[in-house]
């Protein structure tokens, strides 16, 4: 249960742009207590403390919901409630109750309020969740990694068929960090080498083997053909496999220990 929103302006008129041009009232029915304070907290991120008497004692309001946090769900005749998320704020043990969005205004984007009451003692706490200005700031980093690793994913992804030219090793790594998909793209660099090399080297044997500097290429050709034929098995077992040409270039960028 939430509290209710009043509006504490002397001319109520004039159509609100933001909720939190109002003020908050602690409790949801009778008249409004001793109404809370919103203060900033950090990273686009505000607080607002209520006395003790109301249905919440603290409302946290951000740009974007907290995907780990869940509200407290009513039980009825065959089914207990369900106690929200466990939050640490202050020392103190809180229950996430209730969740809303609440539109920003018309310059802003929504944004997502939880109210938050005194942890039940009644109910068995769950894995807990940690609000502090320290562990708001980890959190937000935290998804900036992210991002910067979705970013680069997306990157190795668009130039997957160079990319699958790299080491196996290497390429298990960047689809462990980044989520860059080894497999598929080994099986379609081994495809498309395979479709450009067959004839190449049959059309060509003619022509290279009228003397030593064709049967060299041949040779190098024949031995590419066999690689992507190699590689694409492998990664049709699921493991990718890497060319001596992203070898040789890994090689060569790559700083020696």
């Amino acid at each position: 249960m939430v509290g209710r929103i009043v509006d504490s302006r002397s001319d109520a008129s004039t159509p609100l742009k933001q909720p939190f041009d109002v003020t908050i009232s602690c409790v949801s029915s009778g008249p409004p207590l001793v109404l809370g304070e919103r203060e900033p907290f950090g990273h686009d991120e505000y607080v607002t403390r209520f006395p003790a008497g109301g249905d919440f004692v603290l409302r946290i309001d951000c740009p974007d919901a907290k995907a780990a946090w869940r509200t407290r769900s009513p039980g009825d005749q065959l089914r207990a409630d369900h106690p929200g998320t466990p939050v640490l704020f202050e020392d103190r043990w809180l229950e996430v109750l209730s969740h809303e969005e609440m539109a920003g205004g018309d310059d802003s984007s929504p944004r997502h309020c939880y109210y938050l009451a005194e942890w039940d003692d009644r109910y068995l706490m769950g894995p807990p969740t940690e609000y502090s200005r320290e562990a708001l700031a980890q959190e937000v980093a935290d998804s900036n990694d992210r991002i910067q690793r979705d970013r680069r994913g997306q990157q190795l992804n668009a130039a997957g068929l160079l990319v699958a030219l790299l080491p196996a090793a290497e390429q298990r790594r960047l689809a462990n960090e980044y989520g860059y998909e080894a497999e598929l793209w080994t099986r379609r660099s081994g495809m498309l080498m395979l479709f450009v090399l067959s004839p190449v080297i049959i059309f060509g044997i003619p022509v290279w083997m009228s003397g030593s500097t064709g049967a060299l290429l041949l040779l190098c050709f024949g031995y590419l053909l066999l690689e992507s034929g190699a590689r694409w098995a492998s990664a049709n077992g699921r493991e990718p496999a890497g060319s001596i040409l992203g070898w040789l270039w890994f090689r060569l960028v790559t700083p020696r220990e």
